[in-house]
């Protein structure tokens, strides 16, 4: 991956939540992303999905959360990435089982 350098402004890159709560059966939640620079959103947690998954300045993201299988509840994050700054936006999200 190549990554400019030119840009010393700067880059306002946040979100307007840092966390989601969600029930066990799963849902959809809307994030703002709001940026100079591109972004790569990511996660590990193979039931969460963000659409889109990267960008370009601001927008508004889906968060896509698949149902529980399981009675307990489950925690993770998923990552905004700056990727001129390599600075990173993190939001946690917690589902009950």
């Amino acid at each position: 991956m190549t990554l400019a350098c030119n840009n010393l402004e700067p880059v306002n890159f946040e979100s307007d939540i840092n966390e989601i709560k969600i029930g066990a059966v799963g849902g959809k939640r809307k994030v703002q992303i709001s940026s100079n620079d591109s972004w790569v959103a990511s996660t590990k947690a193979p039931w969460i999905t963000v659409s889109p998954a990267n960008g370009k300045g601001s927008t508004k993201c889906d968060i896509i959360i698949d149902s529980a299988l399981l009675h307990t509840e489950r925690y993770d994050s998923f990552f905004f990435n700056d990727t001129a700054t390599t600075e990173i936006y993190t939001i946690n999200i917690t589902q009950e089982g």
